[in-house]
């Protein structure tokens, strides 16, 4: 589970946003990294979003996403758990870490 410390709660102003600079990136590039994703909190926390990290493992074959990963760490608002598979787009990345886990500047 994640550490107390590492949660906090952002208003819409401030909280992460995807970043611009994801799409630059092929699809292939981002197989083995971690994403950070927002998923929409349910309406009675407000207008918020719950960021996770994904760790990708492939291109989606679904013709409307690009890549598909798993959730890697647990949620505290959104239902969905751990481990749970998830269908993106680039243009979603909020940032990136590499197989090593270190930040990487998109």
């Amino acid at each position: 589970m994640e550490p107390q410390s590492n949660l906090f709660m952002t208003c819409g102003e401030h909280s992460a946003k995807p970043n611009p600079n994801a799409v630059n990136y092929p699809p292939e590039w981002y197989i083995g990294k971690w994403v950070k994703l927002g998923f929409d909190a349910p309406p009675e926390s407000g207008n918020r979003k719950e960021h996770l990290w994904v760790r990708v493992l492939e291109k989606s074959q679904r013709s409307d996403y690009e890549l598909k990963g798993v959730t890697d760490n647990d949620p505290v608002v959104v239902d969905i758990p751990c481990g749970t598979a998830i269908d993106f787009t680039r243009d979603e990345v909020e940032a990136a870490l590499n197989e090593q886990g270190e930040w990487i500047n998109l």
